[in-house]
């Protein structure tokens, strides 16, 4: 069995992502282009699933990569946080499409990653080393913007966006409730409190604003000291500049370009056909600031961010092509999620003695039905006792909840919310010494505690177990939708 690390780079690609929209990236062929396309379906089947569940799909375009002073896992943050806040002020029968569940900037996309190239490893017989992928072949923005421009536009027609009913694009007072939620008195203290906070607790954001100087590939200044010093006073102070008067959508490049895409749909949109359900009223709405854009901005094209090329629907593509921009590989993924993906690459390499029955089978066995029993009954205790504290819970539709206290905060919100019946299917338990491995199914039925119609959702995933003196714990809870049949 091989190992795909891509020593010899791939040639960058030019094109359309969308043959109907008349926008173009350039993007990684090979390996790459594979685990983007299965990216691709797999953010489908969230949206095809809250469609199924009747509700309305919109999506948030926002920064997350770090420029001009900002942070990634600040913007991750953010982005979080609004996603949540829309969510409240919108309504059940809303559902939000957030970016920075799916980006590597983030440890769920990241993780996400890693379980694509585990999956297609196992198509192609090899083992695929994201991490030195990353390094060998790093990726470019026209990667993701090929992804993005992909499910925003595709439909199963004529992909002109009909999955979507709104864009919302990230302003500058979002980012204010997001550092005035603490309650801070105005945006100076909000921005303040949060990075003393942060400094002192997210371990990685302490090294980036601390001495000695490194850049955001993590690599150490040889500079003298005091140049070195100069250096990280105007990091902070561009890390305040930033989230003070900067920080929304009009200093990101995807998001320039998913505003072109936004505006590229429309045009096709309102030139089709009435009879065919297009025209003027078909339009898909767009919200900055909380209201609706104003027609005149709606119907403007702005600068590229990593387009190559853009232009009216019909007209020919201007020639010429600049290079793109790489996007730097900044994620940090957790322990977690790292000892996941370390473990099913000894397991591919026939490194690990592998167990599937016997007392340890049993006893995971045991847990599993005690961790249900709790799930279905609503009790929070006793369901986090079966957790890790540096555990990973990643599930469709909502943020990543890293760690204890967010995977405390999400069953609270889970079970103040709904009442679950659980239908699960364990597939198989392979265990390696006091890491243990289980596929799974669920079948899950929620009714909302305030009335209204049950929801219906098929999952399939991964957990990650670790034995504790106390037991087995779940240390990764990875599960993806499972669409209904097309009929």
């Amino acid at each position: 069995m091989g190992t795909t690390t891509s020593n010899n780079p791939t040639t960058l690609i030019t094109g359309r992502p969308v043959p109907s929209l008349p926008i173009e990236f350039q993007w990684h062929g090979g390996v790459w282009k594979e685990l983007f396309d299965k990216h691709v379906q797999f953010i489908q089947q969230d949206i095809l699933r809250a469609l199924a569940d009747n509700k309305l799909a919109v999506y948030l375009s926002c920064p997350i990569s770090s420029r001009a002073g900002s942070y990634f896992a600040t913007n991750v943050e953010i982005a979080n946080f609004t996603a949540q806040r829309l969510v409240s002020e919108w309504g059940p029968r809303f559902w939000f499409l957030n970016p920075a569940q799916y980006q590597m900037e983030s440890s769920q996309g990241l993780g996400l990653i890693r379980m694509h190239a585990y999956q297609l490893g196992l198509e192609k017989g090899t083992t695929i080393d994201v991490d030195q992928l990353m390094k060998t072949e790093p990726t470019v923005g026209g990667d993701y913007m090929r992804m993005w421009t992909r499910v925003l536009a595709e439909d199963g027609a004529r992909d002109w966006g009909d999955r979507f009913g709104a864009f919302c694009f990230l302003s500058p007072s979002d980012v204010k409730a997001f550092f005035a939620r603490t309650g801070a008195k105005d945006i100076t203290a909000g921005v303040e409190s949060y990075f003393a906070d942060k400094f002192t607790a997210d371990p990685a954001f302490h090294e980036f604003y601390s001495l000695p100087f490194k850049d955001e590939h993590g690599k150490a200044s040889t500079e003298p000291a005091a140049v070195q010093a100069k250096k990280l006073e105007q990091r902070k102070q561009d890390f305040f500049r930033f989230y003070t008067i900067r920080a929304s959508a009009y200093y990101s490049k995807g998001s320039h370009d998913e505003w072109n895409i936004w505006q590229l749909l429309n045009e096709l949109r309102v030139r089709g056909d009435e009879r065919d359900h297009f025209g003027m009223g078909s339009q898909i709405a767009g919200y900055f600031e909380g209201h609706q854009v104003e027609p005149g901005a709606a119907e403007s094209l702005i600068s590229a961010g990593y387009a190559v090329t853009q232009s009216t629907p019909g007209s020919p593509a201007p020639a010429g092509s600049p290079k793109p921009t790489v996007v730097a590989q900044t994620a940090f993924s957790t322990s977690a999620i790292e000892r996941l993906a370390r473990h099913m690459t000894r397991k591919q390499e026939g490194q690990l003695t592998i167990v599937t029955d016997g007392p340890e089978a049993e006893a995971i066995k045991q847990m599993y039905d005690e961790a249900l029993v709790a799930f279905r009954k609503g009790d929070l205790e006793a369901v986090l006792g079966h957790w890790e504290d540096d555990g990973a819970y990643l599930w469709p539709a909502v943020p990543p909840s890293i760690g204890k206290a967010a995977i405390r905060a999400s069953y609270e919100a889970f079970f103040a919310q709904w009442t679950a019946e659980e239908i699960f299917h364990r597939y198989e338990i392979e265990i390696s010494g006091d890491l243990a491995y289980s596929r799974f199914g669920t079948n899950l039925t929620l009714t909302p505690k305030n009335g209204g119609e049950p929801n219906h959702m098929t999952l399939e995933g991964i957990h990650v177990l670790h034995k504790r003196p106390s037991g087995w714990k779940f240390k990764v809870v990875i599960a993806i939708n499972v669409p209904p049949p097309v009929a």
